[in-house]
């Protein structure tokens, strides 16, 4: 088992200004670090990547969906937006040496329409998910999508759904970020939706 913290503990746009944090990481007795970023431009990519490996750290990639993104928009125009901004994290994994890009992608945290998911919504979800494999493919990433508590989310809030949606967007690199605080909420029991993620646990 190995042990990693997230960069969110101390701001929600890791960048250059915070590389000295990674050896302290590291001190802490960490081996890994989760670093986070809600926008790719003027990212530093690859002196984060440089600071990691002098230091001996595994890598994650995490972000989320903010604003008006959405892959279930019934837009085609911001669903296009969401997919490129997808793509660019994705990219942006491999470049920093993770193998794995993960969060809530399917819409905008806290975003609620006030009505249940719908058909539209969830055939926009297998699409636009089905349609970012070959962009994983050709970095050698996963993707791992994280089922939200209902206070966060009206779509995909069980692992359940999440496994679903990946087996119907039929691509191997899809699967389950299973994150303990919204399973606590949503999940009648935790071990089972953990065993029932199967080969999609990310």
């Amino acid at each position: 088992m190995k042990f990693g913290v997230n960069t969110l503990l101390w701001t929600a746009a890791f960048g250059e200004e915070h590389l000295d944090l990674i050896p302290r990481i590291r001190e802490w007795g960490f081996d890994g670090v989760e670093i986070a970023r809600f926008s790719f431009e003027g990212f530093p990519t690859a002196k984060i990547r440089s600071a990691l490996e002098r230091e001996g750290l595994g890598c994650t990639l995490c972000s989320a969906l903010t604003g008006g993104l959405s892959i279930i928009s019934p837009e085609e125009a911001v669903r296009k937006k969401t997919l490129e901004f997808l793509e660019t994290g994705i990219r942006t994994a491999a470049e920093l040496g993770s193998t794995v890009f993960l969060g809530p992608f399917c819409s905008a945290v806290g975003l609620f329409t006030g009505l249940r998911p719908s058909d539209d919504e969830w055939k926009y979800a297998v699409e636009g998910f089905h349609s970012l494999g070959k962009e994983l493919d050709a970095c050698g990433v996963l993707l791992a999508h994280e089922p939200l508590n209902r206070f966060e989310t009206y779509f995909t809030t069980l692992a359940a759904d999440v496994v679903r949606l990946c087996e119907e967007a039929d691509h191997p690199r899809l699967g389950v970020l299973f994150d303990t605080f919204h399973a606590n909420i949503e999940e009648k029991d935790s071990a089972e939706a953990i065993r029932a993620t199967g080969k999609r646990l990310h």
